[in-house]
């Protein structure tokens, strides 16, 4: 949450000197919004490093803490126009959402642990809010454009689509690793190849990848 969050704050910022003059309640909800992902940052960070003392060993991670890959992504995001950036948050934060309600609200009794449940809890709470301004934003930018317009944003959020997806397969291969440390195993290919198609959202049947 906390790296892919990190190219929020600019975008907003970019947004509101757009019209900062002109409606105070929407620059003061943009800013609002900003500082709040900036504290999610935080928080997400802490939780890491809680975590990590608790189980003794540091887990792997694409993002790497010079912030270098961060940095890319970022950078990489905010190179596209405001309306794929809108609806790449959008994407992020609904995420969130059906994270939050899937795996730890409509499971009630599984054991997980308070902490990181609240830490979730009030993570919702906030990005529920974030929900509402994205679909503001994106419908009055999306006023503005021509049909053409609007199909070249889309294009635009493919391409956003698979800068996210090469993170995702960049931390598997993070977590593999961290696995096999904290174990002590040596995963076969076809096992690590079952992992790595689990961990990216593929269907595995009868040790097949699909």
């Amino acid at each position: 949450f906390g790296n892919y969050e990190e190219f929020i704050p600019l975008h907003l910022i970019e947004i509101a000197q757009q019209d900062w003059h002109d409606d105070r309640a929407h620059l003061r909800a943009l800013l609002c919004f900003g500082e709040e992902e900036m504290k999610h940052q935080q928080l997400m960070r802490r939780a890491e490093a809680v975590l990590e003392a608790t189980c003794g060993y540091r887990s792997g991670r694409y993002f790497d803490p010079q912030k270098e890959q961060v940095t890319g992504f970022t950078k990489a995001v905010l190179a596209y126009p405001p309306l794929p950036r809108f609806l790449l948050l959008a994407a992020f934060e609904w995420g969130s959402q059906r994270h939050y309600v899937a795996s730890v609200r409509d499971q009630p009794g599984e054991g997980s642990d308070p902490l990181y449940v609240d830490i979730l809890q009030y993570h919702w709470i906030e990005e529920n809010q974030h929900t509402k301004t994205d679909v503001l934003e994106i419908e009055h930018l999306a006023r503005a454009m021509s049909p053409d317009e609007l199909s070249t944003a889309f294009d635009h959020i493919q391409v956003l689509a698979g800068l996210v997806d090469e993170t995702f397969v960049g931390q598997v291969e993070q977590e593999l690793t961290t696995f096999q440390c904290v174990t002590g195993r040596r995963l076969a290919e076809a096992e690590a190849t079952v992992r790595r198609a689990i961990q990216s959202g593929q269907s595995v049947s009868a040790g097949k990848v699909s």
